[in-house]
């Protein structure tokens, strides 16, 4: 019996001790107000955290319209040089390069190679073998009077030498014939 008055008072003195531990802790507390500045203080900092965001936003989309247009006039300026590059190349009477015309002379053919750039008429070299020396046509090749003609009129429209029309006819068909593999 012993036994069972400790188990007893045991038992009380648990009770007890849940009794008083609930009761002693009293009401639940709330949460004190929060005070309206506070409140407003932090709708502020939200607005201000998304105007920032906004502001953000903006000058990110102005950087990058700022750049497609940058952009945009490097691509219209490339094309406007291609274009002005194009109508250059249209404009020209000529294709760049290095020909070689034949005439007919007093003693034979007579050749002439030119180098043209950019509608420049350069003489490499005029050969007339054959036509007859002293009269004029064999030394005015060999001289250069034919070539200096050539480059000042920048066509085969030379003015000759007297006394050697063959030979003066026979250069300017050369030309004409070289030029003529040169056209655009």
């Amino acid at each position: 019996m012993a036994v069972v008055s400790i188990i007893g008072i045991l038992i009380a003195v648990v009770l007890a001790l849940v009794v008083t531990f609930s009761f002693s802790a009293g009401p639940v507390m709330e949460m004190p107000p929060v005070p309206e500045s506070a409140v407003v203080a932090e709708m502020e900092t939200e607005e201000a955290m998304t105007e920032e965001a906004m502001a953000a936003e903006t000058m990110a989309e102005e950087a990058m319209a700022e750049e497609t247009m940058a952009a945009e006039t490097v691509a219209e300026e490339a094309m406007a040089e291609e274009t002005v590059a194009e109508e250059a190349a249209a404009s020209l009477k000529y294709k760049d390069g290095t020909y070689t015309g034949t005439g007919r002379g007093m003693g034979g053919n007579i050749t002439v190679t030119l180098t043209i750039a950019g509608d420049v008429i350069t003489v490499d070299e005029i050969t007339g073998p054959y036509e007859t020396p002293g009269v004029g046509g064999k030394e005015a090749i060999e001289d250069g009077t034919f070539k200096a003609q050539i480059e000042e009129v920048q066509s085969s429209e030379i003015e000759g030498v007297a006394g050697a029309t063959m030979s003066s006819g026979g250069v300017r068909k050369a030309v004409e014939d070289a030029l003529s593999q040169a056209k655009q």
